[in-house]
């Protein structure tokens, strides 16, 4: 391999745009989707006088989905690791064996 045959390519290039470090425009459209959805429960609770229980239960929600969207160095989300576990839990497991032959 010829020195020109290699590629450089630079370390932490990302192909999206990213707001701040692993939450990019996927990531903030899920946010303001779960927000909005959670936006109906909470004028329920603040209409008939759980203000304050309103306001923490919204604030939980959103900041729960962040934590859960937001990607690590390995450009995945705890959310996707968490699919990933549990779609290796209830695979199907085939072991293949078979009788060994004495020496």
């Amino acid at each position: 391999m010829n020195k020109e045959d290699k590629v450089y390519v630079p370390k932490n290039v990302k192909k999206q745009l990213e707001f701040f470090r692993g939450f990019g425009v996927k990531e903030l459209i899920i946010t303001l989707i779960v927000g909005v959805l959670s936006i109906i429960p909470t004028i329920l609770l603040y209409k008939y006088g759980h203000q304050a229980f309103a306001l923490t239960l919204f604030l939980v929600v959103v900041a729960t989905t962040i934590m859960l969207v937001i990607k690590d160095d390995n450009n995945v989300s705890f959310l996707q690791q968490l699919k990933l576990v549990c779609k290796s839990i209830f695979m199907q497991k085939n072991f293949k064996y078979g009788k060994r032959s004495k020496r």
